[in-house]
C-alpha cells in the first residue's frame, strides 16, 4: 500500500517505510579548515562517482558510476571491487567500462546513495530505474519505487536515510509539479529527530528546510544562497550538516563545503581552490575524523573523433537518448549520424531539396550553401523522437527517425524571412523550440561583413508544435547565435557573437518579456544546457599583451557566473570553437574540423581534518 500526500511518499517495505520527498538545497559560509589530502583512485574504467554511503567503523564506502555499476572500496585492501546494480539487463560486455561513460537505461546510472546501519542495506537513487536498494550481499538490485502520483521519476538523485526510523528521503532533480516545482533538487538531508529536511536547489542556488513534523508541517522556509549548491550530508552528531557549493571569487566561481547547523547557521566552510582550482565538487561528508569530498577533474586528454574525408564544419551536436549515437551537420549540407569509433559516420539526412550529391558531397564553396543547404543548430525532441534543425538557408526545419530530407518548420516571422537561421533548442516537456535568426541582412557567406558593421538586426524566435506559431520574443540583437532555455521555462539565454554579449530573455514570471545583458567572454557561440540546469558556452579570451583570442569551454549559471573555465588553446590554438556539450559523463568540443571528446575523470579525494575552531 502507497499513502500519497501531495509531497512526500510513504511505502512500506519489509523493514521500514520509506518517504520520497521532491525537492532540493542549498547553505553558506564563515570559518576554515586546514586540510591534508589523500586521493582514493577509481579504477581505470570507472568515472563519474556522484556520493557516497559509509558503513559505519570500517572505513568501507560505496559509490555508484556512470557505467551503472555500484563499487564498493575496502580500505584495507586498498581497492574497488564491484557490488550491485539495478539495470535487470545489464551487460558487463556492453556497459563495463563504455569509453564515453554513457548512462543510459541498459545500463542504469546509480547516484546517492545511503546506507542503513541497523539492515546493512544500501539505499539508492538510480537515475533512470528510480529509487532501490541493495542487500548486503549485493547483486542486482531491487526498485522500491519508480513515480509517484502518477509521474515517473525522471532524474532520482540524492538520498538520505534516518538511522534510528529508516525512514529514506530522496529527491527528482527534474520532477516540475506542485510543491516538486522546485528548481534542480540535488540533495536532501534529514534531522535526526525526523522534524525537517534541509534540500539543496542547484539551479536558483537556494537551500531549503522543510518541516515534516510540528506546527510548521509542509511548510518550508530558505536558509542561505550560495551558488552550484550539490549534497547535502548529515554529521554523525546529527545535529550538523556539510554542504558541497561553491563562492564568487573575482567574477568565478570556486569550490567549497560549507558545515552549517539546523537554523542554517554556517559553523565551518572548507576552500577547495588549491586542490581543484574551479572545478565543482559534489559532495562533502564527515566521518570518523575525515571529510570525504568528491569532485571530478576534467582529463586534459582529448580524443579525436574524426569526420568522413569530405566533410567539414560540424557547427553543433545533438545526442540521441538512450543510445551512443549523436548527429551533426557539415557545410556541404549533410546531417550526420555518429555510431561509434568502429561504425562511425554515415549520412542521416539533408535540408536542401533541391541537394545534388554530385554537385554538394564534400564541397566547401560558401556560394554553394543556397543548393546544398548548411544545417548549424541542432536539438532532439526526446519524447516524439524528432531532430529540431536550424539551416542558415532554409530556416527551422525537421526531421523523423527515418531521416533523409528534412520538413520545413518556419522560413519567416512576422512577415520577414528568416534569413539566417543558427542556433536552437528544445524544451523537452513542451516541445517549444527557441532558435536565433542571426541577421536580417547577412548569410554565412558574408558574415565577416556583419562583424565589420556591428549588425543589430537578428531575432530570437519560437516555435509551438502544437499551434504551429512563430512568435519574434526579441529584435535588434547582435548577431545572436546560440540559444537555451531554461529547464523550467521561465527564461532563455541567447549568445551574440558581435556585441560579445549573453542576452538573458525572461519568458514567465514578474519581469517576463524583459531580459538582462551579460558581458562574460569574447565570441560567445553556442549555449548548451547541462543536466542539472547550468550552462556550457563556447567562448574565447584576450591572451594578454598580443590581444589575440584563444578558445575556452565556460561552464555559467543562469545570472551568468563562471562556475568552470576550459582552456582549449593546446588542442587548437587561436582558432575558433563553435560549441561545448557536456554529455555521456564527457565533453564534446566542435570545431571546424574535428570533433574532440574529453572524459571526466572523476576523483574521491579524502581529507584529512585539522579542524581551525572558533
Amino acid at each position: 500500500m502507497a499513502s500519497i500526500s501531495s509531497t512526500m511518499i510513504r511505502i512500506k517495505t519489509m523493514a521500514a517505510p520509506i518517504f520520497c520527498i521532491l525537492f532540493l538545497v542549498l547553505c553558506s559560509s564563515s570559518m576554515v579548515l586546514s586540510v591534508s589530502f589523500k586521493r582514493i583512485q577509481l579504477p581505470p574504467n570507472a568515472t563519474g562517482p556522484e556520493a557516497l554511503a559509509l558503513e559505519p567503523k570500517t572505513g568501507i564506502f560505496y559509490t555508484g558510476i556512470a557505467d551503472g555499476r555500484v563499487l564498493k572500496y575496502r580500505p584495507r585492501l586498498g581497492r574497488f571491487e564491484d557490488f550491485g546494480f539495478f539495470a535487470p539487463n545489464r551487460s558487463k560486455a556492453v556497459c563495463d567500462g563504455t569509453e564515453t561513460a554513457m548512462p543510459n537505461p541498459i545500463c542504469g546510472r546509480p547516484l546517492g546513495m545511503g546506507f542503513h546501519h541497523a539492515t546493512k542495506r544500501l539505499y539508492v537513487c538510480d537515475a533512470f530505474f528510480g529509487f532501490g536498494v541493495l542487500e548486503p550481499k549485493g547483486g542486482l538490485g531491487t526498485v522500491l519505487s519508480s513515480g509517484a502520483d502518477g509521474e515517473p521519476y525522471r532524474f532520482c538523485n540524492g538520498v538520505d536515510v534516518h538511522q534510528r526510523t529508516g525512514d529514506v528521503y530522496f529527491t527528482d532533480t527534474s520532477a516540475v509539479y506542485d510543491i516538486r516545482n522546485l528548481s534542480g533538487p540535488v540533495g536532501v538531508a534529514v534531522d535526526e529527530d525526523a522534524k525537517f529536511v534541509f534540500i539543496s536547489l542547484f539551479i536558483i542556488n537556494k537551500t531549503i528546510k522543510f518541516w515534516l513534523k510540528g506546527p510548521k508541517a509542509k511548510e518550508y522556509e530558505i536558509i542561505n544562497s550560495l551558488p552550484m549548491p550539490e549534497n547535502i550530508k548529515r554529521t554523525e552528531s546529527g545535529r550538523s550538516f556539510w554542504l558541497a557549493a561553491a563562492m564568487v571569487k573575482q567574477s568565478s566561481l570556486v569550490p567549497i563545503g560549507h558545515k552549517f547547523d539546523a537554523k542554517g547557521i554556517v559553523l565551518q566552510t572548507v576552500n577547495f581552490e588549491q586542490f581543484y582550482g574551479n572545478k565543482s565538487i559534489s559532495e562533502v561528508q564527515e566521518y570518523e575524523g575525515k571529510l570525504y569530498v568528491v569532485s571530478r577533474v576534467i582529463s586534459q586528454s582529448f580524443s579525436s573523433i574524426q569526420l568522413p574525408p569530405t566533410a567539414i564544419g560540424p557547427e553543433s551536436i545533438a545526442f540521441e537518448s538512450g543510445t551512443l549515437r549523436f548527429y551533426t551537420g557539415v557545410s556541404d549540407g549533410r546531417i550526420l549520424q555518429y555510431n561509434g569509433r568502429r561504425d562511425g559516420f554515415r549520412t542521416f539526412g539533408f535540408t536542401s531539396p533541391t541537394r545534388s550529391k554530385a554537385v554538394c558531397d564534400g564541397t566547401t564553396d560558401p556560394e554553394l550553401g543556397p543548393i546544398c543547404g548548411r544545417p548549424l543548430g541542432l536539438k532532439f525532441h526526446y519524447r516524439l523522437n524528432q531532430l529540431y534543425v536550424c539551416d542558415a538557408y532554409f530556416g527551422l526545419m525537421v526531421l523523423g527517425s527515418p531521416g533523409g530530407l528534412a520538413t520545413p518548420v518556419a522560413n519567416s516571422a512576422d512577415g520577414q524571412p528568416i534569413r539566417f537561421c543558427n542556433g536552437v533548442d528544445v524544451h523537452q516537456p513542451s516541445g517549444n523550440v527557441y532558435f536565433t535568426d542571426t541577421s536580417a541582412v547577412y548569410t554565412p557567406r558574408n558574415f565577416s561583413k556583419a562583424l565589420n558593421s556591428n549588425d543589430s538586426t537578428g531575432r530570437l524566435l519560437r516555435y509551438e508544435p502544437d499551434s504551429k506559431r512563430v512568435t519574434v520574443l526579441l529584435k535588434n540583437l547582435s548577431g545572436p547565435v546560440g540559444a537555451a532555455v531554461s529547464q523550467d521555462q521561465t527564461y532563455v539565454l541567447v549568445s551574440n557573437a558581435i556585441s560579445n554579449t549573453t542576452v538573458k530573455y525572461w519568458l514567465q514570471g514578474p519581469r517576463a518579456n524583459t531580459y538582462d545583458i551579460f558581458k562574460i567572454q569574447e565570441r560567445p557561440n553556442n549555449i548548451q544546457r547541462t543536466v542539472v540546469g547550468d550552462f556550457w558556452q563556447a567562448a574565447a579570451m584576450v591572451r594578454e599583451p598580443t590581444q589575440t583570442l584563444v578558445p575556452i569551454g565556460q561552464r555559467i549559471n543562469g545570472v551568468g557566473m563562471v562556475a568552470r573555465t576550459i582552456n582549449l588553446e593546446q588542442w587548437y590554438g587561436n582558432a575558433s570553437i563553435s560549441e561545448v556539450q557536456e554529455a555521456r559523463g564527457a565533453l564534446f568540443i566542435a570545431s571546424r574540423f574535428w570533433i574532440l571528446e574529453a572524459v571526466l575523470n572523476e576523483l574521491i579525494t579524502a581529507l584529512q581534518r585539522k579542524l581551525l575552531r572558533k
